[in-house]
């Protein structure tokens, strides 16, 4: 005789523990890294030692062994930062997944981006923007496009082909005329191979990256290509007749006027001469009137579809002057002295002489200096030889200059 395979169990003791569903909330929405709590239900506790660990944060609430159904609360947790609660005893060993919410602002109007932060580091996974899908990210790059009338620092964001969409959203909009206004470089168009093939790449939607509206489309013609403008839809007859080359820098504006029902479009403006009465590029009217306009998003469609683009100074306002007002940079006999500076004191005078709030960024978009002057030098003796990016902010006014240290 031969036995083998002898197993016991008492199958009146299985586990008896459940998690129920989740509520994770931002404990403070800033510009800075937030923190976040996660209040998870649970039943089917109060009969066994239990453990509960969790990945990060800290724990409280009640206790499962003592308690049957309450609440496990995990505090402390740090904003983007995904958290596994583990709970063990008895005959059970189960575990949670729990995604962190995304804690950002709400950029107030009027809004400008100048990408000032590390290159390299995904977009989406910044304060003012919030990733929206999966795949991979729009990047931030080193450098900066450049337009006339439009002043720019910092850095851009670049994206290819297929991946995350990222959304930066503002203050929601409902009545009067909504601007955006930004730089676009087609890098590289190989990798769409048909002709024709189009897509929208950038566009307004709703708050919390609602319903798509003022879509920018791009269609590939040759060697060149062409933007439309459409508020729904994945194709548009709606383009301009100009061919744009790879490796053109294009301002585009995008308004939406809430009383009359109109997209507008504007295309390479003239930016000292630009006015809401300007002859648009492209315009149409929405079959449904849009209602509530509070993000801008960066679209990646797909491989065959979305070209290489660099996008660059991001506005959006309430008017052409509030838009233009960031984009010009204007302060009344502004100087900034000496240049190259070889003493360690950089001077910046103006006509009124108030007082300025100072920031210089290095050519990678760091902030190396930040301080606030009246009529006194800044000491960049801490920095080393090369090429800066000075901004000058007086009265609500900014201005940028490069600045290069010997």
């Amino acid at each position: 005789m031969r036995l083998d395979d002898i197993k016991l169990s008492n199958v009146s003791a299985s586990c008896t523990f459940a998690f129920g569903t989740e509520v994770a909330t931002c404990d403070a929405v800033t510009s800075a890294l937030d923190t976040y709590s996660i209040t998870v239900p649970y039943t089917g506790g109060g009969n066994a030692t239990y453990s509960v660990v969790v990945s990060a944060g800290s724990i409280s609430g009640d206790n499962p062994t003592t308690v049957a159904a309450g609440n496990i609360l995990i505090t402390g947790v740090t904003e983007g930062t995904n958290v596994t609660v583990t709970v063990t005893g008895g005959t059970c060993n189960t575990s949670k997944e729990i995604t962190a919410p995304q804690c950002k602002p709400i950029n107030t109007l009027p809004y400008t981006e100048h990408f000032q932060y590390p290159a390299g580091e995904a977009l989406g996974a910044q304060q003012m923007w919030a990733n929206v899908n999966s795949g991979d990210a729009i990047t931030i790059t080193p450098g900066n496009l450049s337009y006339t009338g439009v002043a720019t620092f910092g850095n851009a964001a670049a994206f290819s082909g297929g991946g995350i969409d990222a959304t930066t959203p503002f203050t929601p909009t409902t009545s009067g005329t909504l601007y955006s206004s930004f730089l676009i470089n087609v890098t590289d168009y190989s990798n769409v191979t048909t002709d024709g093939a189009e897509t929208y790449f950038a566009c307004l939607t709703e708050p919390n990256a609602g319903a798509f509206r003022a879509r920018l489309f791009i269609k590939k013609a040759g060697t060149q290509y062409q933007l439309g403008l459409a508020n729904a839809g994945s194709t548009t007859t709606n383009y301009a007749p100009t061919l744009f080359n790879v490796g053109d820098v294009v301002m585009v504006v995008m308004g939406y006027d809430f009383t009359s029902n109109t997209l507008k479009a504007w295309l390479n403006p003239t930016v000292a001469t630009l006015t809401e009465s300007t002859t648009p590029t492209l315009t149409e009217t929405p079959a449904a009137p849009i209602t509530t306009l509070g993000a801008f998003l960066l679209r990646q469609d797909s491989n065959t579809a979305t070209p290489s683009i660099t996008v660059d100074a991001l506005r959006i306002a309430t008017t052409i002057n509030e838009l233009l007002g960031v984009a010009q940079n204007d302060i009344a006999g502004l100087k900034v002295y000496p240049n190259p500076v070889n003493n360690g004191l950089l001077y910046i005078a103006t006509n009124s002489n108030d007082t300025k709030a100072v920031a210089i960024y290095d050519v990678l978009g760091k902030k190396v200096i930040d301080t606030t002057v009246n009529d006194q030098a800044v000491n960049v003796s801490a920095l080393n030889g090369g090429v800066y990016i000075v901004k000058i902010t007086e009265a609500g006014k900014t201005a940028t200059r490069k600045l290069v240290i010997k």
